[in-house]
């Protein structure tokens, strides 16, 4: 695993293949799997042809930042629907500027 360190920004695409390219991003979760910070990177648009703006790719800017301490190390914890062994305390560490 790599620290990400701080991150500020994000920029998510894609090729617009597939059954349903067109995706409706309302945001986006980031964990750091070194420090547990979770950031959260808001949206509220369509990525693919002929929806919105046509755009393929968004730049998100960060909202907020969690920390999030997994009960049984368990990696996956935070996007499970969550059994009591995989219960997490989540603390509110800043929001975005």
């Amino acid at each position: 695993h790599k620290n990400l360190s701080q991150l500020t920004t994000l920029r998510i695409g894609h090729d617009n293949t597939g059954l349903m390219p067109r995706w409706n991003i309302d945001h986006v979760l980031v964990r750091n799997q070194l420090t547990n910070n979770v950031y959260r990177f808001p949206c509220g648009q369509w990525l693919g042809k002929g929806i919105d703006d046509d755009s393929l790719e968004r730049l998100l800017f960060i909202d907020s930042i969690y920390s999030c301490e997994m009960n049984d190390n368990n990696t996956n914890g935070l996007f499970d629907s969550g059994s009591p062994s995989q219960l997490m305390t989540t603390s509110f560490i800043s929001g975005g500027s």
